[in-house]
């Protein structure tokens, strides 16, 4: 996924991440993700998850069988 961000971080790095999604209510993505990109316009990093929660990866899964956010 990718994450807009003006820090200057390194592939590789493992980040935390957690943040709100707006899908049939308000909905929270947490997990931690490893660095596997970085991108200069717009600036930012790609990034994959390698740990989540069991809800996120429920919701993640529920998503991905409605077709994503609306």
């Amino acid at each position: 996924m990718f994450v807009r961000c003006d820090e200057e971080l390194a592939v590789g790095m493992q980040v935390n991440l957690n943040f709100t999604i707006l899908a049939d209510e308000i909905e929270v993505i947490e997990g931690v993700g490893e660095i596997v990109r970085l991108q200069e316009e717009p600036r930012g990093i790609g990034v994959e998850f390698r740990e989540m929660t069991e809800e996120t990866m429920a919701l993640i899964e529920r998503l991905v069988e409605q077709g994503g956010v609306a």
